[in-house]
């Protein structure tokens, strides 16, 4: 799933924690959560540290294509 807040101006910790539910939410379905977005909110990303769970993408062609790439292993293997 592709979340398109490149229009988005403001995200408060409502938002921001409504993100990473949804993230979570898809994960455990066995699906990908990517978002893209730009300048304040990509920002709110970076500080909360969330990019670093949730790809965060300049634009929206960018962050479709990383959605249909099978997720990072975690299991160590190669």
């Amino acid at each position: 799933m592709v979340l398109d807040l490149i229009g988005l101006t403001y995200i408060d910790s409502a938002g921001i924690g409504m993100v990473a539910s949804c993230a979570k939410a898809m994960a455990k379905a066995g699906g990908r959560l990517v978002v893209a977005a730009t300048g304040k909110i990509n920002h709110m990303f970076e500080v909360t540290r969330l990019n670093r769970v949730i790809g965060v993408f300049p634009d929206l062609p960018t962050a479709s294509a990383a959605a249909c790439e099978p997720p990072p292993s975690t299991s160590g293997e190669a």
